[in-house]
């Protein structure tokens, strides 16, 4: 179709206009088919491209889905585990404070300015005695008042009604004087 365009220009410019416009004519009819079939075949590249692109998005898509699959596994894989340990060392420091607790309470009173057997230096940093008392510690963190006691909690003046008391408190016996 190009050589004929050009061949059309080269005869008009050499004079030779019949020929030319019988090249014309033939060019009017061939080209609503040339254009017809260059538009199918653009068509085709163009939805082999589109298919091509649709592949790689799906592999793509599939490789990250799996790839995201992973992580999240591992991280719950991670997150039980976690889980256990916490479970387990709260567990174990539940156990060595009740035998910590029950091994105090077999220990004779020492009224010696002396004792025996001492204390160690970090005795009330370390020991499971004081487990309840270091983790309240560790809680905090340098905050030291943000987690008020039990006994700032409760109202020891205002006491509601129908409570039993086994060993009467101080402020009971001075109000009754």
């Amino acid at each position: 179709m190009l050589s004929m365009t050009h061949g059309e220009k080269h005869l008009a410019r050499l004079g030779q206009y019949k020929p030319a416009q019988d090249l014309r004519n033939m060019i009017n009819k061939l080209q609503p088919k040339e254009r017809k079939a260059f538009e199918k075949e653009y068509e085709v590249r163009l939805e082999k491209m589109r298919k091509n692109l649709k592949k790689t998005q799906e592999f793509d898509r599939n490789r990250l889905r799996e790839a995201l699959d992973g992580i999240e596994w591992s991280e719950t894989r991670k997150a039980n585990q976690l889980e256990r340990d916490l479970r387990l060392r709260l567990r174990n420091n539940t156990k060595d404070m009740e035998h910590a607790h029950k091994l105090q309470s077999h220990i004779k009173p020492q009224k010696t300015i002396k004792p025996v057997v001492e204390k160690r230096a970090n005795f009330k940093n370390t020991s499971s005695y004081f487990r309840g008392k270091q983790m309240l510690t560790r809680l905090q963190g340098k905050r030291e008042h943000a987690i008020p006691s039990l006994c700032d909690l409760h109202d020891f003046m205002n006491e509601p009604d129908g409570v039993t008391y086994y060993h009467k408190p101080p402020s009971a016996m001075q109000s009754k004087k």
